[in-house]
């Protein structure tokens, strides 16, 4: 009976994961002292996974900045996993205010699923 309520609370996880969508932007992760470069190979509104130039550990928060053209939007944010893709890490907003500018900055992105909930 334990392994499936796992396996419930996993789909249910999946179910109200916000939809990423595959995109090839620069980015940056500011860490303590060191800016890690990197390449953000996916997004949502939720977070990002990509790839930096250096490895992280599973835990670590910093400043992400994602640069598409002339544009730029910075979120804290904290590494989630490690995947043989590269790493994947999650949003934490500071304000409602920052979670609409990401939103603003993911749906003007070629490529970008419509706006549900504008």
């Amino acid at each position: 009976m334990a392994v499936f309520s796992q396996a419930n609370a996993r789909m249910r996880r999946f179910l109200y994961r916000q939809p990423r969508f595959k995109t090839n932007l620069t980015m940056d992760f500011i860490l303590d002292d060191a800016v890690l470069l990197g390449v953000c190979r996916s997004i949502s509104e939720s977070g990002v996974g990509g790839e930096l130039s250096h490895p992280v550990q599973v835990g670590a928060a910093g400043l992400l900045t994602l640069y598409h053209g002339d544009q730029s939007v910075q979120v804290q944010a904290v590494v989630e996993a490690l995947e043989d893709e590269g790493t994947r890490m999650s949003f934490r907003f500071a304000s409602p205010q920052e979670r609409d500018q990401l939103r603003k900055f993911i749906h003007a992105l070629p490529g970008a699923p419509p706006q549900v909930n504008p």
